[in-house]
């Protein structure tokens, strides 16, 4: 937008690709702040997992797939979570994502 409002003798313009990013920034509703992490550490304890450095692996990785749009709501981030074979879950953890996925 600098460079095409700051470009006399040229009219200050918009350029349509910032008036889309704006507009989809305020559909998201994170024009002042970024979005809320949907999985957070206590749905990570109520899997069974001990807190620890592990925890800030698993969480930064589904923030990134939040932000990417591999899920919206929490039963869809279990649901990313169950299939992310890499991650370091316990087999307790495991076991309980799946039971809560097909309960679901």
């Amino acid at each position: 937008t600098a460079d095409s409002m700051g470009r006399p003798p040229l009219a200050p313009l918009e350029p349509e690709n910032v008036r889309l990013l704006l507009a989809r920034a305020r559909e998201l509703a994170i024009q002042e702040k970024p979005p809320v992490p949907i999985l957070m550490g206590r749905h990570l304890l109520e899997l069974g997992l001990a807190p620890g450095q592990d925890f800030g692996v698993i969480l930064h990785r589904a923030y990134e797939a939040q932000l990417e749009g591999f899920f919206f709501d929490l039963t869809h981030a279990l649901a990313w979570l169950r299939q992310q074979e890499d991650l370091p879950l316990t087999a307790e953890a495991r076991r309980e994502l799946e039971a809560r996925c097909h309960q679901r």
